[in-house]
C-alpha cells in the first residue's frame, strides 16, 4: 500500500493516543525482572461493556459481566498493511503416512527416513499453513474449465495484560509481541503461545487438490486464556489436521462435515491440545461442479457475494449457532478433572460435537466472492458495509493480486472500526437490543478472513 494511504491511520493513532492519555490516571511501577516503568491505565475507554467468550456455562452466567474493554493504541502501531503476493499452485496427490518410532527414549533419536512423496506432501502442507496476511494463490482446474483465486488476511488484537498499556520501549513483551510481523514458517505452524501466534486465537484453512479447494476459519475461545491456557492451540492444531487430511485425499472428493469430524477426532486422539475450545466454519468447492459445500459450528461466518444489477450483494450466508449472546457452540477439549469440578459446582462446560455443525450447499457462479471470517469481522461490519467495500473497489473482473488488495482493505477497515469508540458496530447494536440500554463502539478482536473469487 502506498505511503499516502497510511496517513489517515497514522493520524488516527495520534488522535487515539491523545484521547487515551487524557482519560488515564497513570502511575509508575517497576518489576523485579526488568527495572522499566509500565504505564497502568485505570480508566475505561469504550462506552459499552462486554465479556470474553466463555467456555463455562452456569445458571448465573447468562447475566452480563460489565467488565470494560481496555484499549491500547499499540494495536494500531503494530499494523502492517503492506502485502507480499505469492503464487502457489502445487497440489499433493499422494497420501502421507507417519511411521511410529518405538526406539528407547534414553538413546538419541534419528529422524525417520522419508520418501520423496512424503517430502513433497510435507512441503505442500507447510506452504498452505504458512501463508502471511495478504498472500494469495490461484488454482485452475483445466479439465473442468474452472479457476479460483484465494486470499487470506488476518490481524491479532492487542493483548496488553490487565489493562496495562505498554510503551514500545518496555522490553521483551513488546519485542515478542511484535515478532508476529516477521514469523518464520515454523512459527506460523507451531507458535509457542497466543502472544506469538500471527493470527491470535483465530486460524485459517486454505488448501487445494485436484478434487477441489478447501477454505475456512476457526476461532479459539478466549475464556481459556483468562485461566492461563493457550487459547490459540486448539484452533491452530485443528486447522493443521483439516489441511493434512484434505491433502491426503489427493484427487478423491472430501465430505466437508466428515472432514471436520475426522480432524477433531484425530485431535482428541493425539493429545497435543490439553484444554481449549474453538468454533469452526469450513467449506469445500468441488472441482467438478463449482458447488460450495460448507459447515458451520459456532459464530464464525461465511457469505457469498454476487453481482446483481452490476452491484455486489450478499445472496447466501451461514447462521450463527449460540447458546445465548456471545456464547457460541464450540468444539472443546476439557480435562476430566475440570469436568468433575464443574459437576461438583452444578455447572458444566460448553461442549459440542462436530456432528452438530449446520450444513450448507450453494452453487457458485463466475465473479462470485466467497468470504469466510471469524466473528472479529461480523461483530463490527454488517453485510451492507461489506457490499459497499466491494462495490467501491471492484470495477470489473478481479485479477489475483487485486483480490488480495480487496481482502487486506476489508481487514484494514474492520480493524479501524473495531477500535473506534464511536462506531456503531453490529456487536454494540445487538447488546443495545438485548439489554435495552444504549451501547456504542467497535469490538476489538482477532480478525481473520479467507476470500475466494470465482474467475
Amino acid at each position: 500500500m502506498s505511503a499516502t494511504a497510511v496517513v489517515p491511520l497514522r493520524l488516527r493513532i495520534l488522535q487515539n493516543r491523545a484521547s487515551q492519555l487524557q482519560h488515564t490516571l497513570s502511575r509508575l511501577r517497576y518489576t523485579a525482572k526488568s527495572i522499566k516503568p509500565i504505564l497502568t491505565s485505570s480508566q475505561q475507554v469504550f462506552s459499552y461493556h462486554t465479556t470474553t467468550k466463555r467456555p463455562l456455562f452456569t445458571a448465573s452466567s447468562q447475566r452480563f459481566n460489565k467488565n470494560a474493554i481496555n484499549y491500547s493504541p499499540l494495536s494500531q502501531q503494530r499494523m502492517n498493511f503492506s502485502t507480499t503476493f505469492v503464487t502457489a499452485d502445487a497440489t499433493a496427490n499422494t497420501t502421507t503416512t507417519t511411521s511410529t518410532n518405538n526406539t528407547d527414549t534414553s538413546t538419541p533419536l534419528t529422524p525417520p527416513k522419508t520418501t520423496p512423496e512424503q517430502d513433497l506432501a510435507e512441503q505442500t502442507f507447510r506452504k498452505f499453513r504458512s501463508l502471511r496476511s495478504g498472500d494469495h494463490l490461484h488454482k485452475s482446474f483445466k479439465k473442468h474449465n474452472q479457476s479460483f483465486s484465494i486470499s487470506t488476511a488476518f490481524y491479532p488484537k492487542d493483548r496488553s495484560k490487565n489493562g496495562i498499556m505498554y510503551d514500545e520501549e518496555d522490553g521483551e513483551f513488546i519485542k515478542n509481541y511484535k515478532h508476529n510481523l516477521t514469523n518464520t514458517a515454523e512459527e506460523f505452524i507451531q507458535p509457542k503461545s497466543v502472544y506469538e501466534s500471527p493470527t491470535g486465537e483465530d486460524n485459517y484453512v486454505i488448501a487445494h487438490t485436484d478434487a477441489g479447494v478447501v477454505i475456512g476459519v476457526l476461532d479459539g475461545v478466549g475464556g481459556w486464556a483468562e485461566q492461563g491456557f493457550d487459547s490459540s492451540a486448539i484452533s491452530r492444531e485443528l486447522s493443521n489436521n483439516i489441511t493434512r487430511l484434505f491433502l491426503e485425499k489427493g484427487g478423491q472428493k472430501s465430505d466437508t462435515k466428515q472432514l471436520l469430524i475426522d480432524s477433531f477426532r484425530k485431535l482428541q486422539k493425539e493429545g497435543k491440545v490439553k484444554v481449549g475450545s474453538t468454533t469452526a466454519c469450513l467449506g469445500i468447492v468441488d472441482a467438478d461442479t463449482g458447488k460450495l459445500h460448507a459447515v458451520n459450528l459456532g459464530d464464525s461466518w461465511f457469505g457469498v457475494f454476487r453481482k446483481v444489477h452490476d452491484s455486489y450483494k450478499c445472496v447466501y450466508q451461514s447462521k450463527e449457532q449460540t447458546y445465548y449472546f456471545n456464547a457460541p457452540y464450540q468444539l472443546s477439549i476439557v480435562p476430566q478433572k475440570f469436568l468433575e469440578l464443574a459437576k461438583a459446582r452444578k455447572s458444566k462446560y460448553l461442549r459440542n460435537e462436530p456432528e452438530e455443525a449446520d450444513i450448507y450447499e450453494y452453487q457458485l457462479e463466475s465473479q462470485d466472492i466467497v468470504v469466510f471470517a471469524s466473528d472479529g469481522l461480523i461483530d463490527n461490519l454488517d453485510n451492507e458495509a461489506m457490499e459497499k467495500i466491494f462495490n467501491h473497489a471492484i470495477m470489473g473482473p478481479i485479477h489475483d493480486d487485486e483480490l488480495a488488495e480487496i481482502n487486506v482493505d476489508l481487514l484494514r477497515k474492520t480493524v479501524i472500526s473495531s477500535i473506534d469508540p464511536g462506531f456503531k458496530s453490529v456487536f454494540s447494536k445487538t447488546l443495545t437490543e438485548i439489554t435495552g440500554q444504549y451501547y456504542v463502539g467497535g469490538k476489538p478482536d482477532d480478525i481473520t478472513t479467507v476470500m475466494l473469487y470465482v474467475d
